[in-house]
């Protein structure tokens, strides 16, 4: 079943619907929208042919994301090396996800209907919604802040949303005390494990995440079925 998603609606100025299908027979019908995005387990790769036969419908790939998780199996997790404080400042994240996500390539890059800059606010937004109620981890060196993660705790599973280092703290080992600020965090809430995401070629952080202990889980396919007349005059 597609459902609308509202705030991309408005974002982009386009009707913009999200398909996250539970088997792998499941049927839907794109029209009406203008893009639809299209989330499935890579494991269905031999029906993937099936989404490129939507009438006025062009399928483009959009991303690869890949899943990891670390348990928590009572073991002390690392400790940060840098301070780590429980923040609400909301307009410090909107700053924070701003500096380190301007240029981040992320399945709407792969859509040339979609501008980048509204991508970003995106991120912004999604990151204020889910802190809005926990706050967020915030990692400072003395009176500097380096780093943030943003968790969503509500769900069985508590999984990172948004999670990086400051563009002049990058390249400093800084990333590593942001992992471990999430692991002890989950310690500290007694939570059986965290989950974590990100496109499949952003190497860097994984090797951090496989370094700590976290373990890859699951794959997901990103598709747009964008509307071809619009795709057409794009170009």
């Amino acid at each position: 079943m597609i459902e609308e998603s509202p705030r991309e609606t408005v974002r982009f100025g386009l009707r913009i619907g999200r398909w996250s299908p539970e088997s792998v027979e499941e049927l839907a019908n794109p029209e009406g929208f203008d893009i639809v995005i299209v989330r499935r387990p890579s494991t269905w790769s031999t029906s993937w042919v099936e989404l490129t036969g939507f009438d006025g419908y062009v399928a483009i790939h959009a991303d690869s994301l890949i899943y990891w998780n670390w348990v928590n199996d009572r073991e002390r997790p690392p400790a940060p090396r840098d301070d780590v404080v429980v923040c609400h400042d909301l307009d410090l994240l909107a700053s924070m996800v701003t500096d380190t996500f301007a240029g981040y390539r992320n399945h709407y890059s792969a859509n040339p209907l979609l501008d980048r800059g509204a991508a970003l606010e995106g991120y912004v937004e999604w990151a204020q919604l889910t802190a809005a109620d926990d706050g967020f981890l915030g990692v400072r060196d003395d009176d500097q802040w380096v780093g943030f993660a943003v968790i969503d705790w509500s769900i069985e599973l508590p999984d990172v949303r948004l999670a990086g280092v400051a563009s002049a703290h990058q390249g400093r080992g800084k990333y590593r005390d942001v992992v471990a600020a999430m692991m002890q965090a989950t310690v500290n809430r007694s939570r059986t494990g965290i989950e974590i995401s990100t496109q499949v070629g952003n190497v860097a952080p994984q090797r951090t995440w496989s370094t700590l202990g976290w373990r890859p889980c699951r794959a997901l396919e990103t598709t747009h079925l964008v509307r071809a007349s619009l795709l057409a005059a794009s170009a």
